[in-house]
C-alpha cells in the first residue's frame, strides 16, 4: 500500500500492484529526465550522469529516517485504499509536472512534483520494490556512475 500524506489535505491510500508499478516507472523515469534537465543531454551517459548527480543531491535532502507518523488524519478518498489502475501525466512547465493516479472509476490523487519530489518518490519505490522482491529492479541509470565531491577542506567524499 502506498500512503501519501499531504499536510493540508490528508492521507491518500492506494494499492499499487506489481504490474501498475512497472507501468508507473515507465511514466516516472522520462518525467524525471525532463524535469532534471537530463533529457537535453546528447548522450545517454551524460543523461545518466546528470540524473545520478541530481538524484544523490535530492535524496540527501530527503528525510528517510523518521518513522511515518500514523496520527489520525482525514482520508479524502475514503478509509479504504483505492486500487490504482490509471496513470495520467502532464507537464506544467520546465520545473513541474503533474501525475494523476486513479482507480478505473472514481477519484484519485493528483501530485504536482518538482524534480526533488520526484527523486524522493523514485527512491522510495526503488527501495520498496527491492525489499519485497517482485523479481524486477527499478533503475534510474543505465550505467553505474560514481560521484565524488571535493569539499573546500580538500576532503574527497563519495
Amino acid at each position: 500500500m502506498f500512503k501519501l500524506c499531504v499536510y493540508d489535505v490528508g492521507e491518500m491510500r492506494l494499492w499499487l500492484t506489481r504490474r501498475f508499478v512497472k507501468l508507473l516507472w515507465r511514466v516516472l523515469h522520462p518525467m524525471l529526465s525532463e524535469l532534471s534537465g537530463a533529457a537535453v543531454q546528447p548522450h545517454q551517459a551524460a543523461q545518466d550522469a546528470v540524473m545520478a548527480f541530481q538524484h544523490q543531491q535530492a535524496v540527501a535532502k530527503t528525510d528517510f529516517t523518521s518513522a511515518y507518523r500514523s496520527d489520525v488524519k482525514p482520508t479524502p478518498l475514503g478509509s479504504e485504499p483505492i486500487l490504482a489502475a490509471t496513470i495520467q501525466r502532464q507537464s506544467l512547465n520546465d520545473r513541474q509536472a503533474q501525475i494523476k493516479l486513479a482507480p478505473l472509476t472514481g477519484p484519485g490523487i493528483e501530485l504536482t512534483c518538482d524534480a526533488d519530489t520526484l527523486h524522493a518518490i523514485c527512491a522510495s519505490l526503488m527501495a520498496v520494490v527491492k525489499k519485497i522482491d517482485w523479481d524486477f529492479d527499478l533503475k534510474l541509470f543505465s550505467v553505474v556512475i560514481l560521484i565524488f565531491v571535493v569539499n573546500v577542506d580538500g576532503v574527497i567524499r563519495h
